[in-house]
Order: C-alpha cells, then sequence, then structure tokens
C-alpha cells in the first residue's frame, strides 16, 4: 500500500535553517506554501511543494554543504525519530532495513536496498513525481545514512562510491564522505561495502526512552510482570520485540523466560499487548509525532494493523482517541 502524499516538515531542520539565518516564512511564500503550515504540529507537504521549498532554498544558499551542516548542532539528525530507531539497531543492515520500512510507511518517499556480490546500493524514489529531487534533498539523505555510521562507531567505514545525477560539485563534497564522487550517472546513489552490512551498531540511546517519559528505568524492578514489561520496552525501537531478545537482555534462555512465565501465570504475549498499548496511549499525547511513526515505533507492520490493534484495544481509532483529549 502507497504511502499518503504527504512527506514531513521536521521542526528540528527547520530550526536549524532559522539558526543558519534562513526565513523560513518568506521561503515558504515565495513558492506559493502559506506559513500557517508551520503553527501545525504534524507540518507535512505533498511532494510537489515539499520539493519546491528545497529548491527555494537552494535558490538562496551560498553554501554547497548547506545539507550536512542540518546535521550539526543540538538538533543533529540523530534527534529524529527514525534516526533515533536506526541508532538502536543491531546492524547497519538492520539500520538501513528500519529506515525502509518507515520511508513505506510515513511519506511518499521509497528507501531502495539493493544488494550484489559485494556492495549494498542505497537509493530513493519518489511515488507521487517523475522530477528528480533538488540535490539538497539527496545531500540530507546520504549525509543521514553516513551520520549513523559516525555516530555508533569509533572508525566508521566510509563508502565506496557516490554516484551523482548532477554535473558539478564543490571539492569539499567528497572530503565530507571521504570517497569517490562520480557525476553525470543515471541515478543517485550511495554505495558501501556489503561487508559493512554486518558492522554492529552498538550505540546507547537514552534519548529512546525519553520519547515514552520513561526516565526511571534504573529502579530496581523485583517482580517479573513489570520486569519483562520494562525489558520489552526497551526492546520497542522499530521492531516487534521477541521473547528471545527480551531473554538476551535478562541474560537468560527463552526456555528459562518461557517456564517463569508460565509458573506465574503470565503470557509474553499478552505482556506485549499491555506495553504496546501504554507506549501508544504516551506517544499519542506527543503532538509532534505522526500515527504512521507510532505504528512503525511499535514494530506494527503497516498504520492498518496498528489502527486494528488499538482500536481493539479501547474501542476507539488512534486518530479519535488523540481528538478526545485534545491532542490533535
Amino acid at each position: 500500500m502507497s504511502a499518503p502524499d504527504k512527506f514531513p516538515l521536521f521542526h528540528n531542520v527547520l530550526f536549524r535553517l532559522a539558526e543558519l539565518g534562513f526565513n523560513i516564512p518568506q521561503l515558504l511564500k515565495s513558492v506559493g506554501i502559506s506559513p500557517m503550515v508551520l503553527t501545525e504540529p504534524q507540518a507535512t507537504l505533498n511532494t510537489a511543494d515539499y520539493f519546491a521549498f528545497w529548491q527555494a532554498v537552494e535558490k538562496v544558499n551560498h553554501d554547497p554543504l548547506l545539507a550536512f551542516k542540518l546535521l550539526d548542532g543540538n538538533n543533529q539528525a540523530g534527534n529524529e525519530f527514525i534516526l533515533l530507531a536506526m541508532l538502536h539497531s543491531g546492524t547497519f543492515k538492520e539500520a538501513l532495513q528500519r529506515l525502509a520500512r518507515y520511508k513505506a510507511m510515513v511519506c511518499p518517499q521509497s528507501v531502495i536496498l539493493h544488494e550484489t556480490s559485494d556492495n549494498i546500493r542505497i537509493l530513493s524514489q519518489w511515488q507521487y513525481s517523475q522530477q528528480p529531487e533538488p540535490h539538497i534533498i539527496t545531500d540530507m539523505f546520504f549525509g543521514a545514512v553516513q551520520h549513523i555510521l559516525d555516530r555508533s562507531l569509533p572508525n566508521a567505514p566510509k563508502p565506496k562510491r557516490i554516484e551523482l545525477q548532477r554535473p558539478h560539485l564543490v571539492a569539499d563534497y567528497s572530503d565530507y564522505f571521504g570517497c569517490e564522487i562520480q557525476l553525470n550517472c543515471r541515478e543517485n546513489a550511495l554505495i558501501y561495502a556489503k561487508s559493512d552490512l554486518n558492522l554492529p551498531l552498538a550505540h546507547s540511546n537514552p534519548e529512546l526512552m525519553l520519547l515514552f517519559g520513561e526516565n526511571n528505568t534504573s529502579v530496581l524492578t523485583t517482580d517479573l510482570n513489570s520486569q519483562i514489561k520494562q525489558e520489552i520496552r526497551q526492546c520497542l525501537n522499530g521492531e516487534k520485540p521477541t521473547i528471545e531478545q527480551v531473554a538476551k537482555q535478562l541474560f537468560i534462555t527463552p526456555r528459562t523466560l518461557q517456564r517463569r512465565l508460565k509458573a506465574e501465570g503470565i503470557s509474553f504475549a499478552k505482556l506485549l499487548e499491555a506495553v504496546r498499548i501504554e507506549s501508544a496511549e504516551t506517544l499519542l499525547t506527543k503532538v509532534d509525532i505522526t500515527i504512521g511513526e507510532i505504528a512503525f515505533y511499535l514494530g506494527y507492520q503497516d498504520i492498518h494493523s496498528f489502527s486494528r490493534a488499538f482500536k481493539k484495544w479501547t474501542g476507539k481509532s488512534p486518530m479519535l482517541w488523540r481528538k478526545e483529549r485534545k491532542y490533535a
């Protein structure tokens, strides 16, 4: 199922642009977009307007490395919802797969991962546009992927090469990535060695638990029910938690954990369901997080699966639940 033609305008990126001297309302007006969109907690633009906005930025921009500077500062890319989930992945491959699934669920940009015998090619396609994306969008996308590796590994690998459709480039661009850049290519592609896919991303992310307002995870939990729920919360990062994951975090085998749960009359599936609904209700109070992002984070394969489950739990759709509590 295709995602709707709505691309999130991440507030942290807009704040960074403003810090760098860009007049965001004026840029929006210059391409016929009302700046009132900035007042929306979940601001989105359709693909045509999203491209037009970044083309307007490019038109007044004099810094060819602007895209990479948007990854700097207190609002660096790792603070965005999906990039936190990527940083919390076990391997680089898992991070890329989460990125692809997230994009498929919440926006019209598809991430294509093409593995060959030696390489992994990463590129994007737009469902609602045949026009090439603005250069700065390509640069932000490629820069964010490399940013994941740089934040996760002390000696992060560099791409093998980057292929770009554009004909010209400043020298500092290749210095940023530390790899060969090929121009006038058929498509924009970021290429890594296939062996890089198995690199572990051992990065601790307390920001993940802050999404849920969980700042008491160091409190000693003695009853099994609460302890397992706490471990399940730690596993909520874009994939459905499994009993194997939880057992590993507790330094016991899945069989031992299953036996302990059975002895106390506890169902892992019921605990997972309880954690998901508690976490969903917490995230729904945060108006800057979309329904699609919540569904992704809780490990659902699509928005409809999450909506059905939530309605089964509460008798209401996520959107209605949010509206009734005036969070919409």
